[in-house]
């Protein structure tokens, strides 16, 4: 029984959550979710038990959070049978932990982010950086929230292992389900171009440009870059970015997109993919572009399950970027391995294939449990 108390509006975290629920269907699971809203065609088709459906999903509801938040926890625990797992998402209350904790059904979390209190200190660091007070929204009084709910749960899923790395001190580590998150496979493969797209040599990155995704050590160096590489940004940017770097992000060495549904057309048309972020839970990103072939220069954050198949550097690394980032421009060969590499390795991570690892490691864990 899967408590997700926000909107089913085909994007974001909540899609991701249907995207696992599909996996572990396929492999015999029975999963509910539990949600406030959902703009999907058949909801209940698809195991989503929302309070607004229809015509009433389109109506504003944000004024009435938290009353709405309470009507999808009654209806989830009134459905909630003995034996049944609790599956709780990063918006289920404190209350809802608390209870689920109370009725002794066995809890589990979803690790779409980092730790706030690992998190905190690496976003604080980033602003300070660039002279910018944090704009992450992370306080002390939301990390403590999250400590009780880890203290309250039998285990979490870590899509990443920086999510693992960051829950060492706690007593939830030793019941950590290592996992990812995935992608919808082809079935059939882009074909591997290594050649240039176009005149210019197009550098993707795909999301929200903000300090937390590490955009300013992107810009910091692009201008040490060929005059024919543009670096693409797929997806909206943080106010402060567009303060601090509003001259390269209006010159033509940039070309931002804004916020747009449907990238695929972006990964075909660009040459590398790059994702210098500081903090994730599961960076989705990096699976797309593994599909389109791409050779792919990240983070340990950014790099999810896709281990060595990726270019890995820190963050904050800035001329190991700016080597890494030449070498991709330079080297027909290189781009062809790699995009080689990314690809191969991404079969293991089709949605459905995620879901069915997720619903036999969890029944291990509590099969664990009981001996």
């Amino acid at each position: 029984m899967t408590l997700i108390p926000m909107p089913f509006d085909g994007t974001g975290p909540s899609q991701t959550c249907l995207n696992l629920s599909k996996g572990m269907r396929s492999s015999g699971a029975h999963v509910a979710m539990y949600s406030i809203r959902s703009r999907l065609g058949n909801p209940r088709e698809l195991g989503v038990n929302a309070v607004f459906t229809g015509i009433a999903s389109w109506l504003p509801y944000i004024q009435f959070q938290k009353k709405f938040e309470r009507l999808v926890e009654k209806s989830y625990f009134e459905n909630l049978l003995e034996g049944d797992v609790c599956y709780l998402w990063l918006a289920a209350s404190l209350r809802a932990h608390r209870r689920a904790r109370q009725l002794g059904n066995f809890v589990i979390l979803e690790g779409i982010n980092t730790r706030m209190k690992f998190a905190k200190s690496i976003l604080d660091n980033a602003y300070e950086e660039i002279g910018e007070p944090p704009a992450h929204g992370i306080n002390y009084e939301r990390i403590e929230e999250e400590e009780e709910k880890l203290s309250l749960s039998d285990s979490i899923f870590a899509p990443n292992s920086m999510v693992e790395n960051a829950l060492i001190d706690h007593d939830i580590y030793r019941n950590i389900i290592s996992s990812s998150y995935g992608v919808n496979l082809p079935e059939e493969f882009p074909e591997i171009r290594p050649e240039r797209r176009g005149e210019k040599f197009i550098f993707m990155f795909c999301g929200y440009a903000c300090v937390r995704k590490g955009i300013h050590h992107l810009l910091s160096i692009w201008n040490e870059m060929p005059r024919d590489a543009v670096l693409r940004i797929v997806g909206g940017v943080e106010p402060v970015i567009e303060k601090k770097f509003s001259e390269i992000l209006k010159s033509d060495r940039v070309e931002l997109t804004g916020f747009v549904r449907g990238v695929d057309r972006f990964y075909q048309s660009s040459d590398a993919f790059i994702f210098p972020t500081l903090e994730e839970g599961g960076p989705q990103v990096t699976y797309e572009a593994a599909v389109h072939g791409l050779p792919i220069v990240t983070t340990p954050m950014g790099a999810g399950r896709m281990g060595n198949s990726v270019c890995i550097l820190g963050a904050g690394d800035r001329s190991a970027w700016l080597s890494a980032l030449l070498d991709v421009y330079k080297d027909r060969d290189l781009r062809f391995e790699m995009g080689r590499r990314v690809q191969e390795t991404v079969r293991n991570y089709d949605w459905d294939i995620v879901g069915a690892r997720r619903y036999r490691d969890l029944g291990d864990m509590i099969g664990k449990r009981k001996i």
